[in-house]
């Protein structure tokens, strides 16, 4: 247990825990336990209840932590609601107000401690603020809600808030002053008395009285011998001031009651289980909940005499270190579990009160990393390593030293513990051991790649036979013997399988020979049997196919993201688990090809160590190594359906790739595939090789230091990023079109066909620090949203930053504005400026959507402050756009459903979700929507509310939304989904496009005016389909059409003509994405060429800042063109195909050009 004040009662009488990432609630009238899995993956690390009991709330370790606010009835149904922000890296602590208003305190783990209050109702942020750059180890309420007391390293800090409530968004912050009668020590819990004056449990085991009003130090109390852990003050529940007002336990592991004098009332013991890390009492007072230290337990004592009233209710297991060895009985449901602290237990699998479970307990010698029991359950081997020299030590120093026995071996009594044998002449560890199916025979692996072979006469006795090195130095990870009780299967670390014969003590080397054996048990990570396994962990679904874990010397090395196995007794399915903590399921043998597999979930926070089936396969159990968690899964066959997450069954119809790019996506998984590949490449050679062949020229001029005389300006950028984000781009007030490309913003005058740019959206690493994957991605400064006011005199930009910048800047000449506070993480996925330009919604691409809400007074953007904030749809979110007359509410369509936002009291967010017909306009996902005009389909209806939209759904149809309602909807208005839709206000009418390729006109009626194809258009797009449109003020007659492709076109609506504006190259295929090639024309320096993986080759003129001629894919067949150059005479051009992964045959081919300005080039 190393969080404290962490094990309470609920309102009903249950015992409520965390156990791992794991929310643990225990009838104690039933013995039996229901979870809580929200965190599943991250420690649970913070846990508070509120005054009645009712609510409970958690909080775990992760890069983004939540809290979870839960039912203390029914923890099963999942959390009502999960709050995040504004934390950072943790939630260490969390405390429920003392009046019961529904308000949660909570203190990140950053570097200034953040301390915030929440509403739990809503979810609201209603106060913030810094804290110490101190460890603050305990948090409280006191005084009516009134005051908040944070204690930690050398401080006791105090929060007055103004008005006496937290909804005021102000506090007046003070430290307690200790003086001289006390000591600047740590302080690690806190409590508040009836008369308001707080108590603060200290280091050096005093209770320090702090003054209600003074804050100063007024009484000290010598109350044990060592830190005071936890404190509880049951009063503040009670509202009745009895005998008992305060418990305290401490490190030296006594329980103690106190009065309102601070008299000790009574004191008690924890029975040996360690230091005490919590203390709880129950409703009536009659018994207090305390957890401890040591076999990490949760008990009950009797308040009065201090007797426990039952067996532990949690814990009796590991309790420091790690949890490595589990071995299950081979006919009865009993599994046997060491840990490092050498406690063996011995759990009973079938009882159905948790407090019955742990069937035997004993004090190992050392830590034991490795069991197994014997064919007829009598035998229980158990395998020692010295601690010491282990992960996992520091946490141990409660125990008594350990020996030295690296390699020991013992036989002993299953049912007593009893010693049989032991074996100590192993040099390195023992990680795995098995007996033979006749029990004659026990195989144990070292860490060093040593197999040790013992076998037993007639009479039971075991003598070592043979040591065999069969895995050349490598730690061995699993053993698996044949039924014929001759033939050994070893794995090991070096990711190699070997064979011995266990009859005569030697190495197979021919793997052939075993090509039919049967294995009595497969745990072997490897193997013909199990190849479709490392299939599904290289899927990009299942995470990392590698990790880097701690070797013994500390140092980080690769290894595979899949930690153990296990095959059932019947061989039907396979059980595996991995280094961040998931466990599945899948069919045995899981041959590559035809795999399929169930996620049963996670139950672990980090390594799944081990796993073992029972001997009738009806429970399989995990354990972690770093939770030291042991789970206890059930198993009905008939239930897992594993057809339900077949990969190779989805229909490749279904899929849609531009959704699923949607979001910048495409660009952020592009990057992340590049610095891999560069990672594989290696980047570590040695440069000896190259630095020593180095030859200086004889006549090197002098070097001239100083800086060059030349300056460079950014004349003109071809482009637009429009293959994996949609709707940015629009018109300023003089007709100028605003887009991004990259991370430039880009005005451009269609009259004088010139550019001037917006630069300021910047990476947030230097090149020099982009060395994986994950950095590449959150440094990425590319704009994916982009949005112009309506008056088209301001755009504002979000970029994919992973703390992404807001930029407001000018329409006509780029020149920036005001960056915005950053609020939001993980890019910005969706502007919108409101109808008077004053208002600017903002949605962030982190789990939540969270919601930022702008506002400038003066409407020049200057001044822009933050007016809401909040967290959002759970769902992406694809489009959102203001629908009110002048601002809000603002409209937000996901892949899940509508809502609309507006700005609350206090800077929250108000929501209200979107309401479809199931008939006439079901639910599904909205990609785009514009501000409309209400459509009334009932002219007797006065109720309907003044805002409308109307949205492309990815089925094809229209929605016309009047209200928060679904009014009107045009089915199928395309054939696929709608990709695109923008309104003329003037002329009341309507432009949308489709994945069919087609640009469709309505009219405010939502009846159709005119239809264009774009495959039709003069000049050939390469993706012929629009991912934006926009209309041309001030008359509204062209329309501004953007292809996925990236061309840039206007076509007039009267006439169908269309006009190309700008081009560039795209994005065409999934993992071939990039521009490669560049070169300019030696004879006619206006000229230069560019090649790229989307199949064509572009001559372009510096002059005119336009295309000149182009290669179109169908000419070089559809291959990726990598490379160009030309020939000295200006006129030929060379050009290499390949680099895509998906056609592979026409790598190393290349290719001459004949160019000819003003046509197509001919090969």
């Amino acid at each position: 247990m190393a969080t404290r004040n962490n094990a309470k009662y609920s309102a009903c009488g249950a015992v409520i825990y965390p156990s791992g990432g794991t929310v643990v609630r225990v009838d104690l009238g039933s013995g039996t336990q229901s979870y809580g899995t929200v965190h599943a993956g991250f420690e649970i690390c913070a846990l508070a209840i509120s005054i009645d009991r009712s609510i409970l709330a958690t909080s775990d370790v992760a890069a983004e932590p939540q809290i979870a606010v839960w039912s203390t009835s029914n923890i099963e149904h999942g959390p009502n609601r999960v709050i995040r922000g504004p934390h950072l890296h943790a939630i260490t602590l969390l405390a429920f107000d003392d009046n019961n208003r529904g308000l949660l305190a909570s203190v990140g783990a950053d570097e200034n401690h953040t301390v915030a209050v929440h509403d739990i109702v809503s979810g609201f942020l209603l106060f913030s603020s810094s804290t110490t750059k101190c460890k603050p180890l305990s948090l409280c309420f006191g005084n009516g809600a009134r005051e908040l007391v944070i204690v930690g390293v050398k401080n006791v800090l105090f929060f007055a808030f103004a008005a006496g409530h937290a909804a005021t968004r102000h506090a007046r912050a003070s430290f307690a002053r200790i003086g001289r009668q006390g000591t600047l020590q740590a302080f690690l819990c806190c409590a508040y008395m009836p008369s308001d004056d707080c108590i603060v449990g200290t280091a050096d085991g005093h209770l320090y009285v702090l003054g209600k009003s003074s804050h100063e130090l007024e009484k000290s109390v010598k109350a044990h011998d060592g830190f005071i852990y936890s404190m509880d003050a049951p009063w503040c529940r009670t509202g009745q001031i009895t005998s008992v007002i305060l418990a305290t336990g401490a490190r030296d592991g006594d329980i103690k009651l106190w009065n309102n004098a601070l008299d000790m009332v009574s004191k008690f013991t924890n029975r040996g289980a360690g230091p005490v890390r919590s203390v709880f009492f129950s409703a009536d007072l009659s018994r207090v909940l305390v957890g401890s230290q040591a076999a990490a337990q949760v008990r009950e004592f009797r308040a009065s005499d201090g007797v426990p009233t039952s067996p532990p209710l949690a814990g009796g297991g590991a309790a420091a270190g790690e949890l490595w060895a589990l071995a299950t009985h081979p006919s009865a449901r009993h599994a046997a579990t060491a840990s490092d602290e050498g406690a063996l237990v011995i759990w009973d699998l079938d009882a159905t009160d948790v407090r019955n479970a742990r069937k035997v307990g004993k004090l190992l010698p050392g830590a034991c990393r490795a069991l197994t029991f014997s064919p007829d359950g009598t035998i229980l081997v158990a395998c020692f390593v010295d601690a010491r020299g282990t992960s996992g030590g520091d946490d141990m120093d409660y125990l008594t030293t350990k020996l030295k026995i690296d390699g020991l071996v013992q036989l002993m009594r299953a049912e007593t513990g009893t010693l049989v044998s032991e074996f100590t002449d192993a040099r390195k560890w023992m990680r795995d051991i098995k007996f033979s199916p006749d029990g004659r025979s026990l195989v144990a692996g070292d860490v060093g790649g040593n197999v040790h072979i013992f076998v037993s006469d007639d009479n039971g006795q075991f003598t070592r036979k043979a040591t065999l090195s069969l895995s050349m130095g490598a730690a061995i990870c699993s053993i698996d013997i044949g039924v014929d009780n001759r033939h050994v299967q070893i794995s090991d670390e070096a990711r190699t399988i070997s064979y011995g014969d266990l009859y005569v003590g030697i190495a197979v080397p021919d793997s052939v020979v075993f090509q039919d054996t049967e294995w009595a048990t497969w745990t072997s990570p490897f193997g013909w049997p199990v190849t479709g396994v490392h299939e599904v962990y290289a899927r990009p679904n299942a995470g990392r196919y590698e990790t880097d874990t701690l070797d013994a010397r500390g140092s980080l090395e690769p290894a595979l993201s899949l930690s153990c196995l296990s095959r059932s007794n019947s061989s039907r399915v396979v059980a595996t688990g991995d280094h961040y903590g998931v466990f599945r399921l899948l069919r045995y043998p899981a041959i590559e090809g035809a795999v399929d597999a169930t996620r049963i979930g996670v139950a672990h926070v980090g390594t799944v160590r081990r796993l073992a089936w029972t001997a009738d396969d009806s429970h399989v159990i995990s354990i972690g190594s770093q939770d030291r968690n042991v789970c206890v899964w059930h198993y009905e066959p008939d239930s897992t359906n594993f057809d339900a997450l077949n990969y190779a069954s989805i229909d490749v119809q279904d899929y849609d790739d531009a959704i699923d790019a949607d979001g910048g996506r495409a660009m952020a998984a592009a990057v992340e595939r590049a610095f891999k590949t560069r990672g594989d490449m290696g980047g570590q050679e040695e440069a000896s090789d190259w630095v020593a062949a180095l030859v200086p020229p004889s006549n090197l001029e002098q070097e001239d230091p100083g800086e060059p005389q030349l300056t460079l300006e950014l004349d003109c950028a071809h482009g637009h990023r429009s293959d994996d984000i949609r709707g940015c781009v629009g018109y300023n007030a003089k007709g100028g079109i605003v887009y991004a490309a990259g991370a430039l913003g880009i005005i451009y005058d269609s009259r004088t066909h010139t550019q001037c740019f917006q630069f300021h959206h910047r990476g947030s690493a230097s090149l020099a620090g982009l060395s994986t994957g994950k950095e590449a991605v959150s440094s990425l400064a590319d704009i994916i949203s982009l949005t112009v006011s309506f008056d088209g005199r301001f755009a504002a930009s979000g970029d994919q930053g992973y703390f992404a910048h807001v930029r407001v800047w000018d329409a006509m000449t780029g020149k920036t504005i005001c960056v915005l506070p950053r609020h939001l993480r993980c890019g910005i996925c969706a502007l919108s400026f409101s109808c008077n330009s004053s208002q600017l919604a903002a949605i962030g691409g982190d789990i939540d959507h969270s919601y930022a809400l702008y506002a400038t007074r003066s409407g020049e953007w200057q001044d822009a402050t933050r007016v809401s904030f909040g967290s959002g749809m759970r769902s992406r979110v694809f489009c959102a756009v203001f629908v009110g007359i002048e601002t809000y509410p603002c409209f937000l369509g996901s892949e899940d459903g509508v809502e609309f936002a507006w700005p609350s009291a206090c800077g929250g967010i108000r929501r209200r979700g979107g309401l479809f017909d199931r008939q006439r306009s079901p639910r599904v996902p909205i990609l785009c929507a514009v501000r409309a005009q209400a459509v009334l389909t009932d002219v007797t209806d006065t109720r309907s509310e003044a805002f409308a939209a109307l949205t492309g759904t990815a089925s094809g149809s229209l929605y016309l939304w009047n209200g928060t309602k679904v009014k009107d909807h045009i089915p199928n208005a395309h054939d696929g989904p709608v990709y695109a839709i923008a309104a003329a206000t003037k002329r009341g009418m309507y432009a949308t496009a489709g994945r069919d390729g087609t640009v469709k006109t309505w009219n405010c009626q939502l009846q159709p005016i005119e239809s264009f194809k774009l495959t039709e258009i003069g000049t050939p797009l390469l993706t012929p389909t629009a991912a934006s449109l926009c209309f041309a003020a001030p008359f509204e007659t062209k329309l501004l059409v953007v292809a996925r492709s990236g061309e840039m076109c206007e076509l007039t609506t009267y006439s169908g003509n269309v006009a190309i504006l700008t081009e560039a190259h795209a994005r065409r295929k999934k993992q071939a994405t990039e521009s490669h090639g560049l070169d300019v024309n030696p004879k006619y320096s206006d000229l230069y060429a560019t090649s790229g993986d989307d199949g064509t080759v572009r001559i372009w003129s510096c002059g005119s800042r336009r295309c000149m001629a182009k290669v179109l894919p169908d000419v070089l067949g559809g291959a990726a063109v990598r490379s160009c150059s030309w020939a000295p005479d200006g006129i030929r051009l060379a050009i290499g195909l390949g680099g895509d992964p998906t056609d592979k045959a026409r790598d190393g081919t290349f290719v001459l050009l004949q160019v000819v300005m003003g046509v197509d080039c001919s090969a």
